[in-house]
C-alpha cells in the first residue's frame, strides 16, 4: 500500500496541505511551480475522492457536484491548471486567465543564543494566479483558499477536520525508515 494512505476525503486534503507547504516554501522557481502543479492535482483528486466518499453515481448528480465546484473561482483554477498540464489543451476555453511567476515578501523570523527576536525581511519567488474574474491572488492566499473550503465541505458533510502530526507534516524522518 502506498504510503501516505490516501484513501480517503480527509487523507487526500492532508496531502493538499503539505503539498502548499512545499509550494510557499520553496525557494526555487521551477521547483516551486512544480509543486504548485501537484497541489492543483491532489484538489482535482479530492473532488474525486469526495463523489466516491458521498457515493455518488456516475451521472445527474455526480455532474451537479462538479458544476457547484466549478463555480469556485479558486477550485475552477486548480482544475484547469491541472488539467491543462495533463490534457495541455482543454475541451473547453479555459476561464482562469494566467498563472505567472512573481516576487513576494516574507518575514524570517531569527532567534539569538540569548533568546532575542529579530525580524528579517526577504524577497522570494512566488505565484501569482488571475482568476476568471481578473482578480490576482498569490499563491498562499489562493492555497489557503482551496485548503479551507475543502475543510469547511468536509465538515459540511459530516467529515471531521482532524489535523496531520507534525512530524507527518513537515517531513520529519521517519523512525520506521532509519536503518540504523
Amino acid at each position: 500500500m502506498l504510503t501516505p494512505d490516501l484513501s480517503t476525503p480527509l487523507q487526500v486534503l492532508h496531502k493538499l496541505e503539505r503539498d502548499m507547504h512545499r509550494a510557499f516554501h520553496h525557494r526555487n522557481s521551477v521547483h516551486k511551480a512544480d509543486h504548485f502543479y501537484n497541489f492543483c492535482i491532489t484538489a482535482l483528486s479530492l473532488k474525486d475522492a469526495m463523489i466516491h466518499h458521498l457515493g455518488l453515481p456516475d451521472g445527474t448528480k455526480k455532474n451537479e457536484r462538479y458544476g457547484e465546484w466549478a463555480e469556485v473561482p479558486c477550485l475552477r483554477a486548480t482544475t484547469e491548471i491541472a488539467n491543462t498540464a495533463k490534457h495541455f489543451v482543454l475541451r473547453d476555453a479555459p476561464k482562469t486567465k494566467s498563472v505567472r511567476r512573481s516576487r513576494g515578501r516574507i518575514i524570517n523570523v531569527l532567534i539569538s543564543a540569548d533568546g532575542e527576536f529579530k525580524d528579517v525581511s526577504e524577497v522570494v519567488p512566488d505565484l501569482t494566479i488571475v482568476l476568471s474574474d481578473g482578480s490576482e491572488i498569490d499563491l498562499y492566499e489562493f492555497s489557503r483558499d482551496v485548503i479551507e473550503y475543502w475543510k469547511k465541505f468536509l465538515s459540511a458533510e459530516g467529515i471531521e477536520y482532524s489535523p496531520q502530526d507534525e512530524s507527518t507534516f513537515f517531513g520529519d524522518d521517519d523512525p520506521s525508515e532509519s536503518t540504523g
